[in-house]
């Protein structure tokens, strides 16, 4: 089906989030047999059927598909076109000041959670009514109350594969009556497998004690 709206992706990213210039290329639909890519441009109609190749930076233009668990399986989740993925990431440390001496210890040092932030627009490209199905479907993926397994490239190489979403901002956006944005915030999250040992091992070992 013919899509009934072209949009510029650059150009929706500058006025619903204040993004300026073009920091991070977005490939056009055309791809070489070399395997070579056009990066779009802010005058380049941009749809969304090209997987994306970030340049280094951030936020960096992304691909991202989460496993949502239905009925004792999973189904993916794809984010439509090119959302926007923020990562930052701080430590948790431990000071004891000490008497008759500049600054602190440190006895504890590790890293806190990483915190994400995934940035996009849901488009109905096929009409001027409201992108309600697409809004749904984000919506269905917020609603998930547990960690899910997340696949994308920047996150993957911080070894990140899952996450817990925190929260959904559907932003208002004037002049469009079919494009929805979003801005979901995450937690990378480590899964902890819990052993429980049997009574009978149990008083084994309070036996040896």
């Amino acid at each position: 089906m013919a899509q009934y709206n072209s949009f510029n992706l650059i150009d929706l990213y500058t006025k619903v989030f204040g993004i300026k210039g073009v920091r991070f290329a977005i490939p056009t639909e055309s791809q070489s047999d070399e395997g070579s890519i056009e990066f779009a441009t802010p005058s380049t109609q941009v749809k969304s059927k090209a997987k994306a190749y970030s340049l280094l930076g951030a936020p960096v233009y992304e691909v991202i598909t989460c496993k949502i668990p239905v009925n004792g399986g999973f189904k993916d989740y794809t984010f439509p076109d090119w959302p926007l993925l923020d990562v930052s990431a701080a430590k948790n440390i431990v000071k004891t000041p000490l008497k008759g001496k500049d600054g602190t210890v440190k006895e504890y040092i590790n890293i806190d959670d990483y915190q994400i932030t995934i940035r996009g627009i849901l488009i109905n490209y096929n009409s001027d009514e409201y992108p309600e199905d697409l809004v749904n479907s984000l919506h269905q993926l917020f609603k998930v109350n547990q960690e899910m397994q997340v696949t994308t490239a920047l996150l993957n190489l911080l070894d990140i594969h899952n996450i817990v979403i925190t929260d959904l901002k559907l932003p208002e956006v004037e002049g469009y009556s079919n494009i929805q944005p979003y801005v979901i915030s995450a937690l990378s999250d480590e899964p902890v497998e819990l052993k429980i040992q049997s009574v009978a091992n149990s008083k084994k070992i309070m036996k040896g004690l």
